[in-house]
């Protein structure tokens, strides 16, 4: 990832109360105990910034549970699904963006069935809000419980977005983090409106609009963790 500004607010509009937020610093002090040698591995990995997927982890599984799937099949710290999973794997790969030491991880969790996705012949650029489908799955909910798997494929999926939702300012190129996050619950392909974020928080469903504001609001993830 380039040099880029990542804000600590994007808004004045807040989900938590500053009791709330304050109570995650404890929440992350424990994520990192107790796995957070393999969230610097995964942030290290795809370079993206250490707060920031510490937040959407926090976010997404406030009760660092690997093995906890929500009601819609999402699964683990990160809260993705299988389709995700092998969506996010196909396009880091069709890009370019795959280095050695990350398919050295995929593949001690997948073994052969990576090659299936390597070789799958898809465009990741698909229009629509589906995911690629490969008719069958290849990664499983076995796969997303492995922590350090689970880790590595969602930091993957963050650093697509953020690389995709640079806008160039006066003051240099800012990451969009109210897009990313809103991309990161609802969907890589989920077209989110052009607006400014306090614009874009009225013309969302309140799911999303939330999710900006945990994350990039006041007393959100990166003003608190920061």
């Amino acid at each position: 990832m380039a040099e880029v500004i990542i804000k600590r607010r994007y808004t004045n509009y807040f989900f938590y109360d500053p009791k709330e937020a304050e109570a995650f610093k404890n929440i992350r002090t424990e994520l990192m105990s107790r796995y957070g040698a393999l969230v610097k591995q995964a942030v290290t990995l795809t370079n993206i910034p250490l707060t920031v997927f510490q937040g959407i982890i926090l976010i997404e599984n406030a009760k660092l549970d690997p093995n906890f799937i929500n009601p819609f099949g999402f699964v683990g710290l990160g809260q993705i699904n299988t389709d995700t999973a092998s969506d996010v794997i196909i396009r880091e790969k069709k890009k370019k963006r795959l280095s050695n030491d990350e398919v050295t991880v995929l593949r001690k969790q997948l073994g052969n069935r990576i090659d299936v996705l390597f070789a799958a012949d898809v465009d990741p650029k698909k229009a629509g809000n589906q995911p690629i489908d490969l008719g069958y799955s290849i990664v499983n909910n076995t796969d997303l419980k492995n922590v350090e798997f689970n880790l590595l494929v969602s930091a993957m999926y963050a650093s697509q977005l953020i690389d995709e939702e640079i806008e160039r300012t006066s003051d240099g190129e800012l990451v969009r983090l109210d897009r990313v996050i809103v991309r990161y619950n609802q969907g890589y392909y989920y077209k989110v409106p052009k607006a400014m974020t306090d614009t874009l928080i009225a013309q969302l469903p309140r799911e999303p609009r939330n999710y900006i504001k945990k994350m990039a609001g006041a007393n959100g993830m990166m003003e608190t963790l920061s």
